[in-house]
């Protein structure tokens, strides 16, 4: 029996502005592409689509949980996380939810259980 797989890769990285203004940003993506469609093709698995957005960090209140360095979103100052867009759905295992405690910015895996945002201390 045939049978077919759709594989998933979500990653993440951080660049400015002023790389996506001067083409850094679009050259590095390209180059990157090319070298998966290589690796891949390597596997005999074509690479055949990959989707990237760019987020404003300080607008959403995105940064690294002061504990554990996981990528997160401050729900404190932002409740609203990503305003409602559903551009990833992955979004939510790439960027945590995460507040303020005692004056440092920690994920949800990192907040104090009984913190709105806490989960799993």
């Amino acid at each position: 029996m045939r049978q077919i797989v759709f594989m998933k890769h979500l990653s993440v990285f951080e660049t400015t502005t002023e790389d996506v203004e001067s083409e850094i940003y679009d050259d590095k993506m390209e180059r990157l592409f090319n070298e998966l469609k290589t690796v891949f093709g390597k596997y005999d698995i074509k690479l055949s689509h990959y989707e990237a957005a760019l987020f404003p960090m300080d607008k959403l209140s995105m940064c690294r949980c002061e504990e554990c360095s996981q990528l997160m979103i401050n729900r404190d100052v932002n409740p609203t996380k990503f305003g409602g867009s559903d551009h990833f759905e992955d979004s939510d295992s790439l960027c945590l939810d995460g507040g303020t405690h005692d004056g440092r910015e920690l994920c949800e895996e990192c907040l104090p259980i009984n913190h709105r945002w806490g989960h799993f201390s």
